[in-house]
Parts: C-alpha cells; structure tokens; sequence
C-alpha cells in the first residue's frame, strides 16, 4: 500500500464524508402537517386550483422524466406556492446503482431544475425510500440537506399511518403522488389534518428550526 493510499485512508477515518441527514417527520410542537407529492408522471389539470382553495402548500418531489415536455405545468405548481424537490432523473432505484449512477440521479436532476425551475431544490426524496450510505453521502456533495421519507401516505382516498396509529401528529410528513386519485387522496388529507388539528405548512421552512 502506498504512502498517499494510506493517508488518504487515515484522512477518510478521521473525518469521514459529511452525509445528510434521513428525516420521516419534523419534532414540533406546532399544529402543523406536511404535504408532499412524488413523481409527476399524473397531472391532473384541477391540481394547482384544488391547492390554492385549500391553502395546502406543498413540497413536489418531482421525477426528470416525468417533468420533461410539461415544465409550464410545474411552473404554475410553483408559482401557486408549491416548492420544488429532488426525486432523481429516471426514477431509478439508489441502491441498485454505483457512486457515479447516483451522483447522475442526484446531481443531475438538481442541475436540470435548477434551469427549468430557477431554484435548486435542496430535499431529496429516494425512489420507493430505498437508499444507503453512499446516496446520503452523494446527496451531500450534490447540495442537498435532507433525504426525506415520510410518516403516512395517501392510496385510493385514504391515509395509511405508519407504526399502527389512527391520526396524524403534529410534524407528519405524508407521502402523496401525482396519481388519477389526486383529487380524493388530496380530499383525504385534508380531512385528517382537519380531524388532528393540524395546518398544512411547508416543509422546507420548518427543517431549519
């Protein structure tokens, strides 16, 4: 072993690679429950009005390919008060890709929005939640904060709580899509957080706290 290797391996050991951080849900003590939405590959035209009616701010996980060939339509999304996050490039699952594979889906999905959408989005969100640490740890020469999972998600107008609950909490992040059920799985999270208490914030706005 080399003299340079074998310092490089000392350095590493000393102060490894900064990684991000994996957050399900936020600790407050605020009434307040995040929405976010994956994918972007259903985009119901009723969208960004059902959002604005309900004063549900959103953080949009969004997929490259899907947003390709439909950039005015994340726009107005935007414009409406949603935020922009990563979702990758391809949709491609973290886990089955090398260093370089996800530093392309990663990095390259957060130059690419950058230009569309003039901001970079600085959340991450792993394609089905399957990630390790070689995404936490790309996620954080790519600019990113956070690799966000979630807490419930929304399927077919309902909400599926995690770890046996019945309600949402204060700090839930709940999992949507951009799915033909947008509008009643949007519907059913409204009448949870309604139910718990709970406004919907944004997400972005609440990490830092």
């Amino acid at each position: 072993m080399g003299l340079l290797t074998t310092l490089l391996m000392i350095a590493s050991l000393i102060a490894p690679p900064p990684m991000v951080p994996v957050i399900s849900r936020i600790p407050t003590e605020e009434r307040v429950v995040f929405l976010t939405i994956d994918d972007g590959a259903v985009r119901d035209p009723r969208a960004l009005d059902l959002l604005r009616e309900h004063h549900a701010e959103a953080t949009l996980f969004l997929t490259g390919k899907w947003v390709t060939g439909h950039e005015d339509y994340f726009r107005d999304l935007v414009a409406g008060g949603s935020a922009i996050a990563n979702h990758t490039r391809r949709h491609t699952t973290l886990v089955d890709l090398d260093e370089a594979g996800q530093r392309e889906e990663i990095c390259g999905n957060a130059d690419d929005f950058q230009r569309i959408f003039g901001t970079r989005p600085t959340l991450l969100r792993a394609p089905g939640g399957h990630y390790n640490d070689t995404t936490r740890r790309v996620a954080a020469q790519c600019g990113q904060r956070a690799l966000v999972g979630w807490s419930a998600s929304l399927n077919d107008g309902r909400v599926d709580y995690q770890g046996g609950r019945h309600e949402l909490r204060p700090g839930d992040i709940v999992l949507m899509h951009f799915r033909k059920t947008f509008a009643e799985d949007l519907r059913a999270f409204l009448d949870a957080a309604k139910a718990a208490g709970l406004t919907p914030a944004a997400l972005g706005d609440h990490l830092d706290r």
